[in-house]
């Protein structure tokens, strides 16, 4: 009897046990595990990885040009920034380079781009690195959606060497969306370089390709204009330095309230563009 009473005291806990485990695991959360891979998706979120966009914002109505700025630390600091019209073609490149000390730092850029005369209204703003990988993929990427304030166009000139004395410049005008920074879209329509109408005009290209302008500024009748290391990288002889000068003066020039122009590279001015 007393076996019997065991046992059946036993079977009883077991039953009970069985109900209370039950209940608990149908009470508990759910938890589903998280991906741990790091890899990029192509475009990653706005933002991601080696690359952060600081302005414009997304939503920003913007003149041209549009002044890009934020933070990177792409591989060997340097990473693309490029704009997309509406219909989503990239309508302006440039190659940009970080202040940062490589190791993977952090590092400040800024960037002007010019708005292209007759691309629309719509825009998108994109700071991108491709991965070392070589598979397409983005080490980063930064966006933002903009609006132009005005799609009314202007003129201005750009002064192009087409002459053996080296100091000889033409006039060419150039359509750009209209603005009160004129100087500081001359100099950005000059850095494009001739197009091939403008060459077959006798306009000579002095100005090396990966030159980049950091900034224009104004101080009375003098304009103070700084460009990147790209200005004099591999510039010899005389004569180019000589028609490279010409070109930034004269292009400034064409404005009646510039009679003087300061030329430096990253905020210095001697010992530049030397032959």
């Amino acid at each position: 009897m007393n076996k019997i009473l065991i046992s059946l005291l036993v079977v009883i806990a077991v039953i009970i046990g069985a109900w209370w485990f039950m209940s608990r695991s149908a009470n508990a959360p759910i938890v589903t595990a998280l991906p741990t891979s790091s890899a990029s998706p192509v475009p990653p979120i706005s933002g991601q990885g080696s690359i952060i966009l600081e302005s414009p914002k997304d939503g920003d109505w913007v003149d041209s040009p549009i002044l890009v700025t934020g933070q990177a630390r792409a591989f060997e600091n340097q990473f693309m920034v490029q704009l997309q019209d509406g219909s989503g073609n990239v309508v302006y490149q440039i190659g940009v380079m970080s202040d940062g000390g490589g190791n993977g730092e952090w590092g400040n850029y800024k960037v002007y781009i010019p708005v292209p005369a007759g691309a629309g209204q719509n825009f998108k703003v994109e700071a991108l690195e491709y991965s070392a990988k070589g598979d397409g993929t983005l080490a980063g990427y930064g966006s933002a959606d903009v609006k132009l304030k005005s799609t009314e166009t202007s003129t201005v000139n750009v002064a192009f060497v087409v002459s053996t004395d080296c100091v000889t410049t033409k006039m060419f005008p150039r359509p750009i969306i209209k603005t009160q920074s004129v100087g500081l879209m001359s100099l950005l329509e000059l850095l494009k370089g001739p197009t091939s109408s403008e060459k077959a005009q006798g306009a000579v290209a002095v100005i090396p390709e990966e030159t980049k302008l950091n900034s224009l500024r104004l101080s009375g009748t003098t304009a103070y204009a700084d460009f990147n290391y790209g200005l004099d990288a591999g510039v010899g002889g005389s004569c180019r330095v000589q028609a490279i000068r010409a070109e930034i003066e004269n292009t400034l020039k064409q404005f009646s309230t510039i009679k003087d122009v300061v030329i430096s590279i990253n905020g210095r001015i001697e010992d530049i563009l030397q032959p």
